[in-house]
């Protein structure tokens, strides 16, 4: 798994927001088969993304 650069520009009107949570399993099949990663702080909050 490599590092993901995230060094786009884009950005969306409007946040999107959901109630729903994936299970353990779940977040465990994406770590499992992601090809990149990306970790970023936010507030203090380490934010981690799995990429397909």
């Amino acid at each position: 798994m490599q590092q993901y650069d995230f060094s786009s520009t884009d950005t969306f009107s409007s946040a999107a927001s959901t109630s729903i949570q994936p299970s353990e399993q779940t977040l465990q099949n994406i770590r499992s088969f992601a090809r990149s990663y990306q970790i970023v702080m936010v507030d203090g909050v380490k934010v981690e993304f799995y990429l397909n």
